[in-house]
């Protein structure tokens, strides 16, 4: 099983603040707002809040230079099918679940507050809820697999990231990554 994988490249740090500041400056939603007929955003997921563009379930962002730049960095022979932020606020427990949105079968994260050292990892579980891996992020960005069960212990520190949503399985994205690369190599900024 395939849980993550980190492509080779780095973000500009001028890139990475402001998305940061785009992310501070957004109006996020929590699980259950987004669907409110999904009784486990009733409960568990109450507090995750979330902020998307592209044809994801919710729509807070416009689409902005700025992520267009992010969609763009992506090989145009891939289809993104969206953007989110995710902001877990200190000690929140996002919990073991599997995404179900078809076009959150893989994304791609960058980290984007707190430092690296701070950022809570992402865990794997077994059908059990047992922790199978515990992934922690770098500075590059990842594919994780969401169609495995996952879930966040957050730590102390207000954690934001930044994910592109894809349709395709993570080990098509890692296969397509190895042949062609994912990201271009440069952009403007």
């Amino acid at each position: 099983m395939t849980y993550s994988y980190e492509i080779d490249y780095n973000l500009d740090p001028v890139m990475k603040s402001k998305l940061l500041d785009q992310a501070y400056n957004t109006k996020f939603k929590n699980m259950f707002e987004v669907d409110p007929n999904n009784s486990k955003a009733q409960g568990e997921y109450n507090d995750i809040e979330i902020a998307s563009c592209g044809s994801f379930t919710s729509r807070e962002i416009t689409i902005t230079p700025l992520i267009e730049q992010m969609m763009n960095l992506i090989n145009p022979n891939l289809v993104v099918e969206g953007c989110m932020y995710l902001h877990l606020r200190p000690n929140q427990w996002f919990p073991p679940h599997v995404d179900e949105s078809l076009i959150r079968e893989s994304i791609i994260a960058w980290t984007l507050s707190p430092d690296i050292e701070n950022f809570a990892p992402a865990m794997f579980h077994d059908e059990n809820d047992k922790i199978e891996k515990v992934f922690y992020y770098s500075d590059k960005p990842s594919i994780l697999n969401t169609r495995y069960r996952h879930s966040v212990k957050n730590n102390s520190y207000d954690r934001y990231s930044f994910q592109l949503l894809f349709r395709y399985p993570i080990e098509e994205l890692i296969e397509f990554d190895q042949k062609y690369g994912i990201i271009k190599e440069s952009f403007d900024v």
